[in-house]
């Protein structure tokens, strides 16, 4: 806490804070909620990309740099030393196997972790992990309403926009990062789909309408 933040016992408010309070104050309970579902959203989004590539290669990066690396040729460090050492060394750290599956091969396992950086980006000049092409999903209707019904499963209620909008994003990352399939169709796609009729901002309107004709109740 910052200093000056007790007098005489009590917590002194944060001034900074003062706009943060008011508009706090002035929220309804369902804004209130809003606010407090994109917060935990967001602290709980899943790791980047780039985190985990800096968890999976960071032990590899700390032996390669342990040896003399000779210009010109590619990084090199036996994948026996690599599984003698992690075990002692750095437990949790995947073994070369792992590696050389994800990455393709062990050489391209080492060249990732060369010229890998703290922050994840690859200073060399390409990419050494593979780069898959996105592809165009496409979803048919009852997905989609799928999708909205397992949103407001998850949420305990019937969305809104906003609400489905990060949990949906948030939902596919967490697949991605885990290896899981996950049909879970985007925000627009939805609107697409349920509401092609939509006019002056009343898609979501309809959208909730014919998904849950009936309300929705929470088990």
């Amino acid at each position: 806490m910052s200093r000056g933040a007790y007098s005489a016992g009590k917590v002194v408010p944060n001034p900074f804070l003062a706009p943060t309070r008011a508009l706090i104050e002035h929220l309804s309970n369902e804004g209130l909620t809003e606010v407090a579902r994109a917060l935990y959203a967001k602290l709980n989004a899943p790791p980047t990309a780039a985190t985990r590539r800096v968890g999976e290669l960071r032990y590899l990066t700390r032996l390669l740099e342990e040896r003399p690396q000779y210009p010109g040729r590619r990084p090199y460090i036996p994948r026996t030393v690599y599984d003698a050492r992690r075990p002692k060394e750095a437990l949790n750290a995947p073994p070369s196997a792992r590696l050389t599956e994800r990455y393709g091969s062990w050489p391209r396992a080492r060249r990732a972790a060369w010229g890998l950086l703290e922050d994840g980006r690859y200073f060399g000049d390409a990419h050494p992990w593979p780069n898959q092409a996105k592809r165009r999903h496409v979803y048919t209707v009852d997905e989609a309403a799928a999708s909205v019904r397992e949103c407001a499963a998850a949420v305990g209620r019937i969305p809104s926009s906003f609400v489905y909008l990060h949990w949906g994003i948030n939902r596919r990352a967490r697949a991605r990062a885990s290896g899981e399939s996950c049909r879970i169709a985007g925000h627009q796609t939805v609107l697409r789909l349920l509401a092609p009729d939509r006019s002056k901002g009343n898609g979501w309107r309809l959208v909730v309408e014919r998904v849950f004709p009936h309300g929705f109740s929470a088990r």
